[in-house]
């Protein structure tokens, strides 16, 4: 029965519609374009712990770029890492 009742009420104001009586005046536009909006961009800075490589800005859902290898005197580099425990590896 409620189905009904909101066929009913949907209808209701296409038969007013067609039913005439006064026509509303249209409103009038400026004659200037409306100013576009401008979208809100996330950004985030992106710093390198241990060595010494520039911070790095990157907007949200985009990858940074891959720092050169740093390189120490007797030290190997074995790879870019996002945790201290060096389990998970960085994706560029």
């Amino acid at each position: 029965m409620k189905k009904n009742k909101l066929i009913a009420l949907l209808c209701l104001p296409l038969f007013l519609a067609s039913c005439g009586g006064e026509s509303q005046p249209t409103p009038s536009t400026p004659d200037t374009p409306p100013t576009p909006v401008e979208p809100v961009v996330t950004k985030y800075t992106v710093t390198f712990v241990g060595v010494n490589l520039p911070a790095q800005e990157v907007e949200a859902g985009k990858s940074i770029s891959k720092p050169a290898d740093p390189s120490k005197d007797g030290h190997i580099f074995v790879g870019w890492y996002l945790d201290a425990n060096y389990t998970q590896e960085a994706v560029f």
